[in-house]
C-alpha cells in the first residue's frame, strides 16, 4: 500500500487535504497494477474554496506523481458532484468513462467519473 497525503495550512489553519493512492489492495480503479495513481479526494474547507487551495493541492498531488515517473493519475469523483467535475475539467483532466457498480448498492443513481 502506497498512499501520499498532501494537507495546507494558512495561519497554523488546516484548510485543506488530498490523498493519492497507488498499490492498494481492492481498489478497482488501479487494476492491480502498479503504476497508476488515484486522486482519491482533495477536500477544501468552504471558507478557503475560491481561493487558490484547490488548485495548490491538485499540482502537489500531479507532481508526485511526475515525480515517481508515472504518466496518468486517476481521479475518483460523482457525477452528483458537479462542483469537483467542473474544478477537475478546469486543471486539465479528461473524462475518460464513468462507472456505475462501486454505487450500485448504496447509491443507484450515482455514477464514478474515469
Amino acid at each position: 500500500m502506497d498512499n501520499q497525503y498532501s494537507s495546507m495550512e494558512i495561519a497554523g489553519t488546516l484548510v485543506g487535504t488530498a490523498t493519492v493512492t497507488s498499490r492498494t489492495p481492492g481498489v478497482v480503479m488501479l487494476e492491480d497494477r502498479n503504476d497508476p495513481r488515484v486522486l482519491w479526494g482533495i477536500r477544501v474547507d468552504p471558507i478557503y474554496q475560491q481561493c487558490g487551495v484547490g488548485r495548490t493541492l491538485f499540482e502537489a498531488a500531479a507532481g508526485w506523481c511526475r515525480d515517481e515517473g508515472l504518466v496518468q493519475l486517476k481521479i475518483k469523483t460523482q457525477d452528483v458532484n458537479v462542483p469537483a467535475f467542473m474544478f477537475y475539467e478546469r486543471m486539465g483532466c479528461d473524462l475518460k468513462g464513468l462507472d456505475a457498480d462501486p454505487y450500485r448498492k448504496t447509491h443507484p443513481h450515482e455514477f464514478q467519473f474515469l
